[in-house]
Parts: structure tokens; C-alpha cells; sequence
């Protein structure tokens, strides 16, 4: 096999989810180079390769391979990509004379003597350095000492990325001088619980830092390093250390480069909640492209409703509450900061059960995140529709939907009046799922889902006065077919489609039809008005599609 061959089957082989989240983009930038000088070396034996080929490969089994392989049991990890050095004399010679191999200085907690960090600052030389020192065993909680990491004290400056797992974050206080190229830093600890000072960061020791990461740590909120920050994530903080809303405020106001902001916030401060309905300029932040709050309703409104935000933002907003807020609006995207990305978002999918709400909007068929996240977490408490539906209307009233999925765990509940002030909002509509949550909940949600979407009785009637006129496929989940409720089926099909707002397909999922029902009729009945389709949750795959419906063994009303 020719070295040109041979790169291309190993690069076909790599398995992209075996390796960390920025190797992929790094291992595609490289295959280009590798595939080129392999082009013009392809009958050179593979025995007697140039340095700067055997370089490339080495990286490439670096960033694949790593330092202790997958699925490994602890303590027997062995590093991986250092067998390149064992081959032959010319492979150690070249690889210890590559100074980039070695400035990647990670210790995952396989290794039980340190004494190979002095090696590696030693043959990185003047490269700037990648450590990671962090422990993935809980049963490890001394993995990093003041010892340990003794040997990196005097390297400061020449750290560009940094990644510790550290009972305190005094670990930084012997370090000497500036980190002035560090770029990265992630700090977390293993015990939120155990008492701790703040972590201190200022741009005149960290003058070059974008990304910051920190879990379970607590930081001084009044330092300036948040002003030149790219990224900024912050994530199991005791409540007591979380960033008030005024601090997000004044984060978001004096970082104009901020691209990622992850945070838990605090209940609202006393002055904050009488400024709460004060009109203020909005911050205008145009360079966010995810922003992901976690906290009180109240706080996380006031954060929301005084930024403006470009459309290319994703925003997750996740909702801390023992019970529903007496105004639902608070955990509902009627802020100012959702206004332009709900008018980017064609599809939704709400799910109102007793755990809570959840709210995704995006464009309708994207894979990618999220552009609205909304998530409100309740244990065995339910929320009324009346006191929701209203404002959710609201809410996607500016949103060009035309998918929506809505489950519920109390349907029964809602009345036609609330789903006609609902789907009264989506003129564009032609996807709607329907889905209950248990089969022993009431199907009587069916006949007034019916009601709101049937033609009004006139004989004027035109698409314009029939609500989601342009709906074409409807899919109903977990719910009992009667004859009663077959017969209104079928009426409604032909009611719509006699006023030019015919359905073309009908999805059914988990329908269990009572004792009495011809399912094969049934079946051939509804092919005459529409394409169909049935889907049953068979063992370990959900949603199969079968050939016929089947009988229930729950009744329904």
C-alpha cells in the first residue's frame, strides 16, 4: 500500500466521537497537508519517511489517541501516543526533537508519578503550553497538589491553555509573574460544599484570557477580567456566590466581544426589584451568539427584557421555582431579548407536564440548537391551562410557525375557546401534533381541538375565516378511538376539506381503538380522505410504523 493510501484509510478510520470537541476541526485542517506531502512521497518507504511527514503523523496520533485510551479500567491507562517513541531510533530522535508534541502537558488521572512534568516542560522548549491536570475518578481527591504541579510555578508566561481540577483555586497564587499568553482557562473542584476563598482574576495578570470556564468554584464578580472575554461559563455555583442580575447587566455592558455566556443567577436584590418595572435603555449586544441562564423567573426576566440581542443568538433560559409564578409570563419568551429570534423560528414544541414546561423554537427541520429554550422544572405540580395558554399565544404571536408540537398531561383541560385563541395566532401553521401524555388520560381533548379547527357554520365561509387554513398534516398521539370520536374524525375531514382547507395527511400514534371498531374499516375509511399513517412504540424503538391499528385495553372518554 502506497503512503498516500495508506493516510486516506487511517483518516477514514478515525472515529471523530472517540476524540475531544476541537480535534475534529484540527485533524480536518491537517488532512489536506498529510494527503499532499503523501502524494509526492508515495513510494518512499514507509521505513524511511522524511521528518516533516513522520511530524504530521506523530500529531495526528497524538490528537487521536490521546493519553489513555477509552473504556480503560482507572489505574491501568497506559500513554498511548508515546509508543511512537519506541519504534525505532529515528522515530524517538524526531519525536523528541518536536517540540509541539510535548508543550501538550495532560495528566487524566491515569499517571501515579509526576515526575514526568519536568520532561515534558523540558523538551517543549519555548512553545507555549497546553496543561491539563485534572482528575476523571472521584476516588483520586488529591490527584492535584501544590507538589504535583510544582514544576509548572515558574512557566506562567508560557501556559496559552490551562485545565485544573483543584480543591481551591489558591493553586494559582504560587504561580509567578503573568499568565501573559494564556487564552484558555477552566478551573473546577470536586466538592461544592467545602469552604473556599474567591478566585481572583485581572486583566493585568491575565491580559491575554478569552475563554473562562469555571465549575464549582466561586469568583469576585466585581474584577475586570469579564471586559475582553469571549466565552464565559459558570456552572454549579453555590447560590450564595451567584451573579446578582445587576452583574450580568454590567458583564454584558462591558464585554462587546462576549460570544458564549453561561451563568446561574441570583433572586432579584432589593433595589433591583423596584427598578423592576423602570423603563431603561436596552444593552445592545450584537456579537452573543449563546447565552444560557439559569435562576428565579423575576431575575431572569429582568435580564431579558433590558437586552437587545442579534437574530443569530440561541438563548436557553432555565427557570428555578417550587411552584408555578402567579404571572406566567416570566417563564414564557415575551422579553425584549427574544423578540428577534422568535421571528427567525418556524417550528415549536411544547411540552406542559406536571415536571414543568419546556419551550423549543428553531427553524423548523434544523438540526442545530435551539434558537429558544425555555425550561420551567415542577415535581407533581400542575400548571392550569387558563393561567398558561393565554400567554403562550402571546408569546409565539410573532413567530412564522408552521410546525407545532404540543404535549400535555392535562388536554382534557383545555377548552376549544383556548385552543381557538392559540392556533387563532398561526395563520401559517401546516404541521400539528397533538399528543397526550398517559393512554389512561381522557380523549375528550379530541373533540375540542376538532371544534377550533372545524369551518365556522356559514355558508360564507372562506379559508381566511378557518383557523391554520393552510394545515396539512395532523398527527394525534396516546389517545382512544371510539366510533363517536371516529365519526367526528371523519366529519371534520370532510368539513375541511369542503371549504378548500382539506388535511392531506393524518399521523397516528399509540391510538388504541375500543372493542366494537372494525379497525380494518377504520383503516381503509380514513385512506379515502387522507394519506395515512400508524406508528406504535414496539420493544426498544419508539414511533414503528405497522400496518393497522390496534384495540385498547384502557378505556377512554
Amino acid at each position: 500500500m502506497s503512503l498516500g493510501a495508506g493516510l486516506k484509510a487511517t483518516l477514514k478510520r478515525i472515529d471523530m466521537s472517540a476524540v475531544d470537541d476541537d480535534q475534529p476541526e484540527v485533524i480536518g485542517s491537517m488532512e489536506p497537508m498529510l494527503l499532499s506531502i503523501a502524494s509526492t512521497n508515495a513510494t518512499l518507504p514507509v521505513n524511511n519517511l522524511p521528518p516533516e511527514i513522520l511530524v504530521y503523523i506523530f500529531t495526528l496520533v497524538q490528537l487521536v489517541y490521546g493519553w489513555r485510551p477509552a473504556r480503560v479500567p482507572f489505574g491501568k491507562a497506559r500513554p498511548q501516543w508515546l509508543r511512537i517513541t519506541w519504534v525505532c531510533q529515528q522515530w524517538r530522535r524526531i519525536a523528541l526533537g518536536t517540540p509541539t508534541l510535548w508543550s501538550f502537558v495532560d495528566d487524566t488521572g491515569g499517571w501515579r508519578d509526576p515526575s514526568w512534568l519536568p520532561v515534558f516542560l523540558e523538551r517543549a522548549g519555548d512553545v507555549p503550553l497546553d496543561v491539563t491536570i485534572r482528575a476523571q475518578e472521584r476516588r483520586r481527591p488529591n490527584v492535584l497538589t501544590e507538589d504535583s504541579i510544582k514544576p509548572l510555578h515558574h512557566h506562567a508566561s508560557r501556559i496559552a491553555q490551562l485545565d485544573l481540577w483543584c480543591r481551591s483555586p489558591d493553586v494559582l497564587s504560587p504561580f509567578s509573574g503573568s499568565f501573559s499568553v494564556l487564552e484558555d482557562l477552566r478551573m473546577s473542584s470536586p466538592d461544592l460544599n467545602q469552604p473556599q476563598s474567591l478566585l481572583e482574576l485581572s486583566r493585568q495578570r491575565f491580559p491575554l484570557l478569552r475563554k473562562l470556564h469555571i465549575d464549582r468554584l466561586q469568583i469576585r464578580w466585581d474584577t475586570d477580567i469579564f471586559a475582553s472575554l469571549q466565552m464565559l461559563e459558570m456552572t454549579v455555583i453555590p447560590e450564595s456566590q451567584r451573579a446578582s442580575p445587576s452583574v450580568v447587566l454590567r458583564i454584558l455592558r462591558e464585554a462587546p466581544g462576549l460570544q458564549n455566556l453561561k451563568l446561574s443567577v441570583s433572586p432579584l436584590l432589593p433595589a433591583e426589584q423596584s427598578a423592576m418595572r423602570t423603563p431603561t435603555d436596552p444593552i445592545s449586544h450584537h456579537t452573543l451568539r449563546h447565552v444560557h441562564l439559569c435562576g428565579p423567573p423575576t431575575s431572569l426576566s429582568y435580564i431579558y427584557d433590558r437586552v437587545s440581542l442579534s437574530p443569530q443568538c440561541d438563548i436557553a433560559a432555565h427557570h428555578y421555582v417550587s411552584e408555578p409564578p402567579s404571572d406566567m409570563r416570566l417563564v414564557l419568551p415575551v422579553q425584549l431579548a427574544f423578540k428577534s429570534l422568535l421571528g427567525q423560528c418556524t417550528g415549536l414544541t411544547a411540552d406542559i407536564t406536571a415536571r414543568g414546561l419546556l419551550l423549543d423554537a428553531r427553524r423548523y427541520k434544523d438540526a442545530g440548537p435551539s434558537k429558544v429554550e425555555v425550561v420551567m422544572r415542577l415535581y407533581h405540580t400542575s400548571i392550569p391551562p387558563s393561567s398558561l395558554w393565554p400567554h403562550m399565544a402571546d408569546a409565539i404571536d410573532i413567530a412564522p410557525l408552521t410546525y407545532l408540537s404540543l404535549s400535555s398531561t392535562s388536554l382534557s383541560d383545555v377548552s376549544a375557546a383556548l385552543w381557538r385563541g392559540l392556533l387563532s395566532r398561526l395563520p401559517q401553521l401546516t404541521h400539528l401534533r397533538i399528543s397526550a401524555v398517559k393512554r389512561s388520560e381522557s380523549s375528550s381533548w379530541l373533540e375540542k381541538l376538532e371544534n377550533a379547527l372545524h369551518p365556522l357554520e356559514s355558508h360564507n365561509a372562506s379559508p381566511t375565516s378557518i383557523l391554520c387554513p393552510s394545515l396539512e398534516t395532523l398527527a394525534l398521539c396516546v389517545i382512544t378511538l371510539t366510533p363517536a370520536r371516529v365519526e367526528g374524525i371523519l366529519r371534520f375531514l370532510d368539513a375541511r376539506a369542503d371549504k378548500a382547507a382539506g388535511i392531506s395527511s393524518l399521523a397516528f400514534t399509540q391510538a388504541f381503538c375500543e372493542v366494537g371498531i372494525d379497525v380494518g374499516m377504520l383503516k381503509a375509511s380514513l385512506e379515502e380522505h387522507v394519506r395515512l399513517t400508524i406508528k406504535y412504540h414496539e420493544s426498544r424503538i419508539l414511533d414503528c410504523t405497522v400496518d393497522g391499528f390496534r384495540y385498547s385495553t384502557v378505556s377512554g372518554q
